[in-house]
């Protein structure tokens, strides 16, 4: 891992990641308006009595047209990460996480057709999840039936899930999970597939 580059699942995730998006956005549209812009000097240095709009019509243009596309994806993307960058997780919760478990995944931002969940945090033990809802009107049971039917689509079964509300509870819940490293792992990999 490159050092300075935030990954899923690390702390700061969703303010570095919306940053990225932020400066791919920035780039497409910048090389969108230099080729329509390009297009535009080499039609009017070839005939100076051509219009603006007549000047437009030049294969430049269809490339500058191409570059909007793809940034208008990023722009979407970065409009998600503003959403979701409310979410970010505490300092000092942080501290305190990792107090108890160091697999911990922060700013965990889950996606549904219907619904978001915002996490704090999540924590996997061999066969369960732990996660922290960071927002106090989060649903749950809701959430946690939408983490088991990720796993469950991976063809991981039984495995308990716990979204608690409560800070407390849930850091005391986390101090005693743990298991073979490998697949605590495996099923925190699964669970931050579908995040933001």
């Amino acid at each position: 891992m490159k050092k300075g580059h935030t990954v899923k699942g690390e702390y700061g995730y969703l303010r570095a990641q919306m940053k990225r998006e932020i400066f791919k956005t920035a780039l497409f549209f910048a090389l969108a308006a230099l080729f329509l812009i390009l297009g535009i000097v080499i039609m009017k240095r070839r005939d100076p009595s051509l219009s603006l709009s007549q000047s437009r019509n030049n294969l430049l243009t269809i490339a500058a047209v191409l570059f909007i596309l793809p940034g208008a994806k990023f722009m979407v993307s970065v409009i998600m990460f503003a959403k979701a960058l409310r979410y970010s997780c505490p300092e000092d919760l942080k501290a305190l996480v990792l107090e108890r478990n160091e697999t911990a995944a922060f700013d965990v931002y889950l996606t549904s057709y219907r619904k978001d969940f915002p996490l704090y945090v999540f924590v996997c033990g061999e066969n369960e999840v732990a996660g922290l809802a960071a927002d106090q009107g989060l649903d749950e049971n809701e959430a946690r039936e939408h983490i088991l039917q990720i796993l469950k689509k991976d063809g991981i079964k039984n495995v308990t899930v716990k979204i608690f509300k409560d800070r407390d509870k849930f850091l005391e819940r986390i101090g005693s999970m743990g298991g073979d490293e490998e697949k605590v792992l495996r099923l925190r990999s699964f669970v931050l597939d579908v995040s933001l």
